[in-house]
């Protein structure tokens, strides 16, 4: 403990951001894509096939080496039990390449032919929305970290999601920064990127701050084709607000926090979307700069940790990833606790579960792991399964969670 927050010591020596990336994706590359008939079922006595349907270059490539890593190592989880009914579990990845691409539907169909019975990624809503038509025919639950509100709310649908809609942030992130500020009330400036999810939250928050004496004085959206953030930092400065959000992608994130205190701005910056990750505030090691995130962040080697949360990082270790920066990088344990969530349902439907049977049995088995997943559990009329936010930040050379009850929000984009 340091002064009241929870702690975890930064190694002398770490890996950056970028040997995330590297190290993950020569997993993903050593995983081929081969192509049996069918999908969505598991009627035989071979293993039982994972896809992994992500982005593993451009822009989110971290975040999906990061996402394969994970299955890998929540498959050989559950493998290390015994696997399903006696039949190992076998991770498979298909390269969605850059967001928006148009990678992420034929991919899809990949992942039906190799018979995958469920399938994790891609990252964003826009590949989210292109894959789903595909997986409701073939009845093939469908794990995407950030699907829009209307895909994890239909009661048709089979997409899940690893992370809430981005509207339910915006309560916690409005509490965070009265809490830091001190003051009741507030003028926020927003930055985004340009992703559907991202967009929706400009509203949000205005509808959130009007009850909560919060008024956006600044918002704008980054275009794909932004190459710096110059502009938008010149623009906040000048705005002065007491509290800047952003939802930006991960390269811009050092560079708009190393210009904004460059221009005089001292309050609290929140990145929200999975923007910055614990080797985010390591590298930039500003007090001011606080990362949302829906699951804790796992800690290798504390004392604290329960037995559960050293099988799993054990797990981690043995898909290549062993510091903090590594486990906790792109979303940290927010998409492997989806993961190890599904499998959890999948252990209970049975050796010879289908994809229907999968998607009924995942509304209807909670996942607990002492210490790390409590109670998550994912619901017919809400595709996701966390019910609180948490907040990590830099005190004192540690990464630290900060202090408090940041529960998920109201799931409408224009509703406080």
């Amino acid at each position: 403990m340091v002064d009241g927050w929870n702690s975890v010591r930064m190694p002398k020596s770490v890996l950056r951001l970028g040997s995330v990336s590297v190290m993950a994706l020569a997993l993903a590359a050593g995983l081929a894509a081969c192509g049996s008939s069918g999908g969505g079922g598991a009627a035989s006595k071979g293993p039982i096939v994972i896809g992994v349907n992500d982005n593993l270059r451009g822009s989110l490539a971290q975040v999906g080496a990061q996402h394969v890593a994970e299955a890998q190592a929540a498959a050989a989880y559950f493998n290390a039990q015994g696997g399903i009914g006696g039949r190992t579990l076998k991770v498979q990845s298909f390269d969605a390449g850059e967001i928006g691409s148009g990678g992420a539907a034929p991919n899809t169909l990949q992942v039906q032919r190799a018979g995958a019975l469920v399938m994790f990624g891609p990252t964003t809503s826009g590949d989210c929305e292109a894959a789903q038509p595909i997986v409701d025919k073939a009845q093939i639950p469908f794990i995407c970290t950030y699907p829009n509100i209307d895909q994890i709310t239909s009661p048709n649908s089979y997409v899940f999601g690893s992370n809430p809609p981005l509207t339910m942030a915006m309560s916690s992130v409005v509490s965070l920064l009265k809490k830091q500020t001190g003051l009741s009330a507030l003028n926020v400036a927003y930055l985004g990127n340009y992703t559907p999810s991202s967009v929706t939250m400009p509203p949000k928050l205005k509808a959130v701050g009007a009850q909560n004496g919060v008024k956006v004085i600044y918002s704008d959206t980054m275009p794909q084709t932004a190459t710096s953030v110059s502009s938008y930092v010149s623009q906040i400065a000048a705005a002065k607000p007491n509290g800047v959000v952003i939802a930006i992608f991960p390269n811009f994130v050092a560079p708009f926090v190393e210009g904004l205190r460059g221009a005089g701005y001292t309050g609290p910056i929140v990145t929200i979307a999975g923007v910055a990750d614990y080797g985010t505030l390591h590298s930039v090691n500003d007090p001011g700069l606080f990362v949302q995130t829906v699951a804790p962040w796992l800690q290798p080697g504390a004392s604290t940790n329960t037995p559960i949360e050293t099988a799993l990082l054990a797990q981690l270790a043995k898909a290549g990833l062993t510091t903090p920066e590594q486990i906790n990088a792109a979303d940290g344990g927010t998409s492997f606790t989806a993961f190890l969530a599904t499998l959890n349902a999948l252990k209970a439907c049975g050796a010879n579960c289908t994809g229907a049977q999968l998607r009924e049995k995942m509304f209807s088995t909670p996942y607990n792991a002492a210490g790390f997943a409590e109670n998550f559990a994912f619901t017919p009329d809400l595709h996701q399964g966390f019910r609180s936010y948490h907040f990590y930040t830099v005190h004192g050379g540690n990464v630290v969670e900060v202090p408090g009850d940041y529960p998920l929000g109201t799931i409408g984009s224009n509703t406080p």
